[in-house]
C-alpha cells in the first residue's frame, strides 16, 4: 500500500456560500449555546474573505460534502487594520488533529494574503493555544482579558439610539475599542448607546445587544482623568439588572485593567494578540 493521500486545501469560496462552514465550526468546536445567525454575523462583522479563507479537504472526496471537511482558517480583511488581515477563527475537526494539518492550514492562508498584497497577519487566540501559533512564526503583540460584570440598572430609560462611529476628538481616551467593521457589521436592531456627563465632559459608549448579554464594543472618555473602573461602573448602572456586560479584549498588562478587577470584574476569557510578517 502506498503513503495516505494528504488532505488537499481549497478556499472557502470554492464552496458557494462560506456560511456553509458553520457545519464544520460545530464539528470543532460542538454545538455549543449559539444564537440563530451567528456564524453569518461572525462572517460580517469580521470582514471575511472567503477567497483567502483555506479549507482542508479529504483527498478523495467531495469538497462540497461537509462530511469531507477537515480544518479551516477564516481570514478577515478589516480596512481599519490597513495593510494586515485577521484571522477570525481556526479549527481542525478531533479525528483530523496531530498530524499538521492546522500549520499547513495557516500556511495557506499566509500564501493567499501575501499574494493579496497584505503584509502582516494577526490572531486573536485563547492563551492556552497561543504557544501553537508561536511555533508557527507568530510573535505576541499583547495579552488580552475579557472582563465580565453584571448590570445594576439604577438608572433607568439611559439607552439611546447608536451613535454613529467617529474619530476620536483631541483629548479624548479610548479604553475599550473594537473594529469599526465590527460595529457596522452588527444588526442595527442590537446596536445601542450610552451617554453621560462626567466631572470631564461626555462619555460614550457603544453598546451591541448579544443574546442575554451586552458588550460594550466601543468607549470613548473626555479625558484620562476618570479611570476605566469608575466608566464601567457607570455602564452597569444604566443596562438592566442582572444583564452579563462583556468588555472585550482589554490589554491585560495594563495597570488600568487591574484596577478594574480589582473592583469585582472577572476575567471571563484570557487570550493573546499574535502577529507574523507576510
Amino acid at each position: 500500500m502506498g503513503p495516505t493521500p494528504q488532505p488537499r486545501t481549497i478556499t472557502a469560496a470554492e464552496l458557494g456560500d462560506p456560511s456553509r462552514l458553520e457545519a464544520l465550526v460545530r464539528r470543532v468546536f460542538g454545538d455549543g449555546d449559539r444564537s440563530a445567525g451567528w456564524f453569518h454575523r461572525k462572517l460580517r462583522r469580521e470582514q471575511v474573505d472567503p477567497y483567502l479563507s483555506p479549507v482542508a479537504v479529504d483527498a478523495d472526496a467531495d469538497p462540497h460534502d461537509p462530511a469531507a471537511w477537515l480544518g479551516y482558517v477564516l481570514v478577515g480583511t478589516p480596512r481599519s487594520l490597513g495593510e494586515a488581515v485577521r484571522t477570525a477563527g481556526t479549527g481542525v475537526i478531533p479525528a483530523a488533529r496531530g498530524r499538521g494539518l492546522g500549520g499547513r492550514l495557516l500556511a495557506a492562508a499566509a500564501e493567499l494574503a501575501a499574494s493579496a498584497g497584505y503584509r502582516r497577519m494577526q490572531i486573536l487566540a485563547e492563551a492556552d493555544v497561543a504557544s501553537f501559533y508561536a511555533r508557527h512564526g507568530f510573535a505576541l503583540v499583547m495579552p488580552t482579558v475579557t472582563a465580565l460584570a453584571f448590570a445594576r440598572g439604577t438608572v433607568y430609560g439611559a439607552l439611546e439610539p447608536p451613535p454613529p462611529w467617529r474619530e476620536r476628538r483631541p483629548g479624548e481616551h479610548e479604553p475599550v475599542a473594537w473594529l469599526p467593521e465590527a460595529w457596522d457589521g452588527t444588526e442595527l436592531a442590537a446596536r445601542h448607546g450610552l451617554a453621560w456627563d462626567t466631572a470631564h465632559g461626555r462619555a460614550t459608549a457603544w453598546l451591541s445587544r448579544e443574546g442575554v448579554a451586552w458588550l460594550v464594543q466601543r468607549l470613548v472618555a473626555p479625558a484620562p482623568g476618570q479611570g476605566l473602573p469608575a466608566l464601567a461602573d457607570a455602564i452597569l448602572q444604566r443596562l438592566p439588572a442582572g444583564a452579563p456586560v462583556l468588555l472585550p479584549q482589554l490589554p491585560a498588562a495594563a495597570p488600568v485593567t487591574g484596577e478594574l478587577l480589582a473592583t469585582g470584574w472577572i476575567a471571563a476569557q484570557r487570550g493573546a494578540l499574535l502577529d507574523r510578517p507576510l
